[in-house]
């Protein structure tokens, strides 16, 4: 059962554990995508199991390879069937989203598009977006011009950072074509609820200090009588 996932990804030589294992994470999540649904945790470890057995004679002793391919499965963007060429080619195709419509470039929005392409290809799950490679696609020699749409779209509110760089793990990023709930909203909304609160202490203040004459007043008159 499930040789036809873990299979072709049995290790044929020594040190190729890494790639071989990142392939067999693809696989796994392509099979995910082709069932509609995810595969249970128990389901990963007979899998794994099945592929640490074949591979045996190429693996390090002591080396948890289960946790690695939980950690790899974390890390897939473009599950197995899915492509990024393919992805893109599908961008050129599509109605940018509306907020993107306010730039004039015509290649950010077709990035715009890629990004929304790789968001629901990853379901719930942040993407990451190696800009070498999106370079490659726009024909680009350099990726310091993705590295300015990823900031514009930003920016935009259009992506917001999942889960920071840290070594030996790119950026993720959620896309959020419309906006209205994403972080550069939430200030503003944050700002005028402390502004109501400011204003009804100011007004209760105003109240108080305005009221202070009339029991002044009305104590002086009490002595009197």
């Amino acid at each position: 059962m499930w040789g036809g996932v873990w299979g072709p990804y049995v290790l044929k030589k020594a040190h190729t554990s890494n790639k071989q294992l990142h392939e067999l994470a693809r696989e796994i999540r392509g099979t995910e995508k082709g069932r509609g649904r995810k595969l249970t945790h128990q389901q990963y470890k007979v899998i794994c199991g099945k592929w640490e057995l074949a591979s045996k004679p190429f693996l390090t002793s002591g080396n948890d390879y289960y946790i690695e391919l939980l950690a790899k499965l974390d890390c897939v963007t473009v599950p197995k069937g899915e492509t990024l060429l393919g992805a893109f080619e599908r961008a050129k195709l599509r109605e940018p989203p509306e907020k993107v419509m306010i730039v004039q470039n015509e290649n950010l929005r077709v990035f715009a598009n890629l990004c929304r392409e790789l968001q629901e290809m990853a379901g719930e799950q942040p993407i990451m977006l190696s800009q070498t490679s999106v370079a490659k696609l726009f024909g680009h020699s350099s990726h310091r011009t993705i590295s300015n749409w990823i900031k514009a779209l930003k920016t935009l509110g259009m992506l917001q950072i999942a889960e920071h760089w840290k070594p030996g793990k790119a950026t993720r990023y959620f896309f959020i074509p419309n906006s209205h709930n994403s972080p550069l909203t939430e200030p503003r909304a944050n700002e005028k609820s402390w502004e109501f609160v400011i204003e009804a202490l100011l007004f209760a203040i105003i109240v108080a200090i305005s009221a202070l004459p009339i029991f002044a007043a009305g104590d002086a008159l009490h002595q009197f009588l």
